[in-house]
């Protein structure tokens, strides 16, 4: 048997009660349990925000199965390119929000690899949370997969 109340599911005790009295008293402690756990529960957790940023996923564009750890990530500011820093294990890398308003293009490098621009502005990169990017093999034959 099962009681639902706003989400909340019990499960009555599979030893069922011989007598009826002993089996209110059993539906009395359930829902009086239930009622406990529905005035501690929680409808979402907020996390705290940290600062804003976004999240770049780089990946080959050979097999983009493939993610591309320690290609060197770079802004694009007056002409002049700003290390922001590297893709981890994983191909990703956060970038503050903040350096996009300064910034015309964020550029990704690896040494097997062309480089990979995203224009700032053209690509409304401010409204997304994450991306992702692919570069092209500089030498296909160097590349194992």
């Amino acid at each position: 048997m099962h009681v639902q109340e706003q989400g909340v599911v019990g499960v009555v005790a599979s030893a069922w009660p011989r007598r009826q009295h002993e089996m209110g008293a059993l539906k009395i402690i359930v829902l009086a349990s239930l009622a406990g756990c529905r005035s501690a529960r929680i409808e979402g957790a907020v996390r705290p925000a940290a600062s804003a940023a976004i999240e770049i996923t780089v990946a080959s564009a050979q097999d983009t199965t493939i993610l591309l750890p320690d290609v060197e990530a770079f802004a694009v500011e007056d002409g002049h390119l700003v290390l922001i820093g590297r893709t981890d294990q994983f191909g990703d890398i956060r970038i503050s929000t903040n350096i996009l308003p300064h910034s015309t293009a964020l550029l990704f490098c690896h040494e097997l690899f062309f480089c990979g621009a995203i224009r700032v502005k053209k690509s409304s990169l401010s409204e997304y949370r994450e991306y992702f990017i692919t570069l092209v093999p500089s030498q296909c034959d160097r590349i194992i997969l």
